[in-house]
């Protein structure tokens, strides 16, 4: 159950955003993640799938999830390169 809500909740999290850089969600999206429960839970992806499917409908075939070694290690480097940048 709390693995469920996790999932879901993602999910919902990830709608906001898509939903806000794209409201008729026309284009695709590509959505990098990075964690061990998202990689290794049995069906955690699958639920995430579920729960996209059911907020964007047929539409949630534009959203990719990719999964991405080390995340937050290239996101703190692209942060570092903007912040040096300005």
């Amino acid at each position: 159950a709390v693995s469920l809500r996790a999932a879901r909740t993602s999910a919902a999290c990830m709608a906001a955003i898509i939903t806000k850089i794209d409201a008729k969600l026309s284009g695709e999206h590509v959505i990098a993640i990075d964690g061990s429960v998202y990689e290794k839970h049995p069906t955690f992806a699958k639920n995430v799938r579920i729960a996209l499917t059911e907020i964007f409908g047929r539409r949630a075939s534009r959203v990719k999830i990719s999964l991405v070694k080390d995340g937050s290690g290239i996101g703190a480097a692209v942060m570092a390169a903007v912040a040096s940048a300005q």
